[in-house]
């Protein structure tokens, strides 16, 4: 029914990270555009050297990587973690699909603009490009009437910005109520899935910054949902 392939790639420096992620999907025989999901794993992702952002220097290079497809079955889902691997990790699964009544797709939330539409005045500048973060909410593999959902790095962000003078339990709160719209019945069925329910979660992956508020957002992800979680020391987006 599809072909998956799971591939990563660690490099100090992003333009040969980009090559070697191409040579790899090329000889597997993957197009650019079936790449579903990925998670970037960016040392020191918010801080800068000299004037450029180091989150901003991957959403430009990743950008330029894109711009080689049309990606007409939408961008990955993506998480952007902050990280002390020395350099980029890039983790990625892709599927090519064999029969028609497979595909993905893209899944927008309302509570949220996309991240590649997101407007200049909440990027970072690195060498004189601010490239928009390339990737969905969340993306949808489907087949008839079953399928998963791979959940974009998702933050306490309403609308492009960012929740500013609250503690860890508003931000986890506004984060599930996100990820909540975002996989309901409602918001699957306006992407085109044939749903009848709000979708089951598999587990959660929790990225915290501080060490000090894991315990605060591991008790209020336990009180609001009956999952698998893994929480890691780190700093996330998307």
């Amino acid at each position: 029914i599809l072909s998956i392939l799971h591939c990563a790639f660690q490099h100090s420096f992003p333009p040969k990270r980009r090559r070697l992620a191409s040579e790899v999907l090329h000889k597997e025989n993957f197009p650019i555009e079936n790449i579903i999901r990925q998670w970037n794993y960016i040392e020191q992702i918010t801080g800068f050297d000299g004037a450029d952002q180091h989150y901003q220097m991957f959403n430009n290079v990743r950008s330029n990587f894109y711009n080689q497809t049309t990606w007409s079955m939408g961008y990955p889902a993506a998480t952007g973690i902050g990280s002390n691997l020395g350099g980029i990790l890039v983790d990625i699964d892709a599927a090519v699909f064999t029969r028609p009544e497979c595909f993905a797709t893209p899944i927008d939330n309302k509570l949220q603009v996309a991240a590649h539409a997101y407007s200049p005045q909440v990027l970072e500048m690195a060498h004189q490009q601010k490239s928009t973060p390339k990737f969905e909410r969340a993306k949808a593999i489907w087949k008839k009437d079953h399928g998963f959902v791979y959940i974009s790095g998702t933050a306490a962000i309403r609308g492009e910005q960012s929740l500013e003078g609250v503690g860890i339990e508003e931000q986890t709160l506004a984060t599930l109520e996100n990820i909540k719209y975002l996989v309901s019945a409602e918001n699957l069925g306006e992407s085109g899935i044939p749903v009848t329910k709000d979708a089951s979660y598999i587990c959660f992956r929790v990225y915290v910054k501080r060490w000090e508020d894991m315990a605060k957002a591991r008790e209020v992800i336990t009180c609001r949902t009956v999952i698998t979680l893994g929480c890691v020391f780190g700093d996330g987006t998307g």
